[in-house]
């Protein structure tokens, strides 16, 4: 009985050391995605919905942090509005948040308040941050 307990154990602790959800979330992330679906929300309220508008590259992740390239275009009543961003992106809480740092391009980072992993499989990922007074939901497909 007591091999069995012992065993029994070792086991747990396998399990829970060896699901590490930071590393998980990197290795699901890793690659070029397409923006399925778009859902912004303005700062009054208002909700548009854009579909394929565009690409979100992650890569060179070690330890939670890796890198981030968004190329998204859709059009509006104002006329097309391009987002090209990159910066560096810091998963957290066991990968269901994260934090955003934008490349200003001039050597130094404005931080975005905190996003979040809703949903995230090895070919979809649906994700929500806020930049400029805006929310910004995404589906990503692989």
């Amino acid at each position: 009985m007591k091999i069995f307990n012992v065993f029994l154990i070792c086991c747990l602790l396998v399990i829970f050391v060896g699901c590490d959800k930071i590393k998980s979330t990197e290795e699901k992330m890793e690659g070029t995605w397409d923006v399925y679906s778009l859902k912004v929300t303005l700062s009054n309220g208002l909700s548009y919905y854009y579909d394929n508008v565009g690409t979100v590259t992650y890569s060179d992740f070690n330890k939670g942090e890796g890198n981030y390239v968004m190329n998204i275009s859709y059009t509006t009543t104002s006329g097309t509005v391009t987002n090209q961003d990159s910066g560096v992106i810091t998963l957290k809480d066991k990968g269901k948040y994260y934090d955003l740092k934008r490349d200003n391009g001039d050597g130094t980072y404005t931080a975005l308040p905190e996003g979040r992993i809703i949903l995230i499989t090895n070919n979809d990922i649906k994700t929500a941050y806020q930049a400029d007074d805006q929310t910004y939901l995404m589906i990503l497909e692989k």
